[in-house]
């Protein structure tokens, strides 16, 4: 699935349901991933830093459109269910017709 985002909270949101998906902790993720825990918690909770929040703004000035590919095995509505907690904001989904 292709999900149209345009926000660093969507982003969180969507990784934080990848993650859970694939039965992974915080604490795991970060060690295995080569990250502290306190960054994986402040991306998943939709922290912008200026560098992040800044390229936001200026690729939406620009019309260009940030997707993602998310596997199969998450559910689209657990993504929903997410953005709608942390108030993300719509997304625009599109089922993958196995097409690049």
């Amino acid at each position: 699935m292709r999900i149209k985002i345009n926000s660093i909270t969507q982003l969180g949101a969507i990784a934080k349901v990848v993650r859970k998906n694939q039965d992974l902790s915080q604490e795991l993720f970060a060690a295995t991933a080569g990250f502290g825990e306190r960054f994986i918690r402040e991306v998943e909770k939709g922290k912008s830093t200026a560098e992040i929040g800044r390229v936001f703004r200026q690729l939406s000035e620009l019309g260009v459109n940030v997707w993602l590919d998310i596997p199969d095995s998450v559910s689209q509505q657990d993504i929903l269910n997410m953005l709608e907690k942390q108030n993300a904001g719509s997304v625009v989904i599109v089922k993958d017709d196995g097409h690049d």
